[in-house]
């Protein structure tokens, strides 16, 4: 056998498992689908808007107090869109 022979499509199919693992595209893992969950486009036009408020409403907040403002914003727009996925997966399920 020729050491450089060209190697066949069915020939290179057959070497590989039966099951290969899926691929990121598939199946996320778990950080990547808690980000995706939590709706970050969503989230980040929530913190931006609480952004301008901070800084309209009160100059004198500091910056500790601004981070922690937009900090508990975050956490509670990204709680709110996963429990929006959770309370409306029947009503997206029969949408088109």
């Amino acid at each position: 056998m020729n050491r450089h022979s060209p190697v066949t499509r069915e020939a290179a199919a057959s070497a590989l498992p039966a099951s290969l693992p899926p691929t990121m595209t598939e199946r996320p893992g778990q950080v990547a689908a808690f980000f995706l969950l939590a709706k970050p486009g969503i989230v980040f036009a929530e913190v931006l808007a609480c952004l301008a408020g901070v800084l309209l409403a009160r100059p004198d907040i500091g910056g500790a107090g601004s981070v922690a403002i937009l900090f508990s914003v975050a956490l509670a727009a990204s709680g709110a869109a996963m429990m929006n996925v959770i309370l409306e997966k029947t009503a997206d399920r029969a949408m088109p």
